[in-house]
């Protein structure tokens, strides 16, 4: 029986300021104190961790629809107590072992965001680009000869960009329907621990789409919509594992609304109907540490989830 424990505390100090009747600043100082206290059959082990989180936000508007914001801010993660003690992945057969010596990770953000409105209330588009400087990166570690648990494995770094578009159909006289999009393009890089050969981080998806519609019929009390997305294959590795999962595209969900009075509402919604949410993991295992390159077995597993229909009535009272 294990018990882990924490205590966390921030103070935190603010401070706006309008330099200009465009230019304004906005700041933030936060100090974080945490204490973990862990206790294994009488073995007990207590540390303390302290963190100075600055965070910079310029804001610039250069016109009435148009604005920039820069910002730079230090933040610190919070640990999953849950991987102090040890667990076991049946799927992979693989344990993770705890680690009583696991640490925050902290990361230097910096980004440049643009955001247009439409006029007419009609929507907007933002641009954002990302930098991430992450010390203490969290991920599997060797622990004894061919065992792995979650650790520090030290530097990495991640840069994306990412659109986001919202928009109403005013311009073809359907003001009701809106719809939104976005795309995330990510890069990242760390040293993986196992091979020392430089990787992605942990489940790193290099390209992200989703999108969402949704039109309210004008006087007919009906409404209809849906969302889907679209990501590319994504990576992750063990001391004897090497996964690639590959996604299909996903219409996660399709809906029809009819409010039959201002307070009663009908929803008919279904998931997953078209079987387009799969995806195929490749899994190679291998014989010990994956350093060594004795493979063990090949695993192709292909997994699905089955549609699902609900009907609701939504009442206000």
């Amino acid at each position: 029986k294990a018990v882990v424990e924490e205590d966390r505390y921030e103070v935190f100090v603010t401070y706006s300021m309008q330099l200009s009747d465009k230019l304004s600043l906005q700041s933030a100082l936060t100090e974080e104190y945490s204490k973990i206290f862990q206790d294994r059959e009488n073995r007990t082990n207590e540390r303390s961790f302290r963190y100075l989180k600055p965070r910079v936000e310029v804001r610039y508007d250069l016109t009435s629809t148009d604005q920039f914001r820069l910002l730079v801010e230090r933040t610190a993660s919070q640990l999953n107590l849950n991987e102090f003690v040890a667990s076991r992945n049946i799927d992979d057969e693989l344990i993770n072992f705890g680690n009583p010596n696991l640490e925050p990770e902290t990361k230097w953000s910096y980004s440049l965001n643009y955001e247009r409105r439409f006029s007419n209330d009609g929507g907007s588009i933002e641009l954002r680009a990302q930098y991430e400087d992450i010390s203490e990166y969290i991920e599997k570690i060797l622990i004894g000869i061919d065992d792995s648990g979650t650790g520090n494995i030290g530097d990495g770094w991640r840069k994306n960009f990412e659109v986001n578009l919202n928009t109403r159909f005013g311009f073809i006289g359907v003001p009701s329907a809106v719809l939104t999009f976005s795309y995330l393009y990510e890069d990242s890089e760390t040293t993986d621990p196992f091979t020392t050969v430089k990787r992605p981080l942990r489940f790193s998806t290099p390209d992200y789409f989703r999108v969402n519609f949704r039109h309210d019929l004008e006087g007919a009390n009906f409404s209809y919509g849906f969302n889907a997305h679209r990501r590319s294959g994504r990576l992750r590795q063990d001391v004897s594992l090497y996964e690639i999962t590959d996604f299909d595209a996903h219409l996660g969900e399709a809906f029809i609304e009819y409010n039959v009075t201002p307070n009663v509402r009908l929803r008919l919604a279904g998931s997953h109907f078209l079987s387009e949410d799969a995806r195929v993991f490749h899994k190679t295992f291998y014989d010990g540490h994956i350093a060594n390159g004795d493979i063990k077995r090949i695993d192709v597993q292909d997994w699905t989830i089955d549609p699902d229909y609900v009907f609701s009535v939504q009442a206000t009272f």
